[in-house]
C-alpha cells in the first residue's frame, strides 16, 4: 500500500492537507486500480495463461524453482487454481525485486 507520504509526493502541490482526505483518495485510486485490473484480465483471459508463462521464463533460473514450488504451495493450501497462485507469485517477486529485497535467494 502506498504510504501517506508517498501519496502526498504524487499529489504534489495539490495535496490535501488532512491525512483523512489523502487516505480516501488513495482508496478511490486503489478502488480504479481494481477495476481497470479486472476488465483488463476478463478481456485478455486467452493469452493469460501463454503471457504468464512467458514472463516466468524471464524470471532467473535459480528462482523459477521456487516461484513454482510457492505456487504449488498457494494452489493447495489457498485452494486458488494454479494459473491464479502463479500470478500472485510472480507479482510478489517483482514487487520484493523492485524494492530490492528478493524473495529467494
Amino acid at each position: 500500500m502506498l504510504s501517506l507520504e508517498r501519496c502526498r509526493k504524487a499529489l504534489g502541490n495539490d495535496a490535501p492537507s488532512a491525512d483523512e482526505d489523502v487516505k480516501q483518495i488513495r482508496r478511490h485510486l486503489y478502488a480504479v486500480a481494481d477495476v481497470a485490473v479486472s476488465a483488463f484480465g476478463t478481456h485478455n483471459a486467452a493469452n493469460r495463461k501463454n503471457r504468464l508463462k512467458a514472463a516466468l521464463r524471464l524470471v532467473p533460473a535459480t528462482a523459477q524453482e521456487a516461484l513454482e514450488e510457492w505456487a504449488a504451495i498457494r494452489e493447495f493450501d489457498g485452494g486458488v487454481d494454479r494459473d491464479e497462485a502463479e500470478r500472485a507469485v510472480l507479482s510478489d517477486y517483482v514487487r520484493d525485486t523492485r524494492t530490492r529485497r528478493p524473495c529467494v535467494p
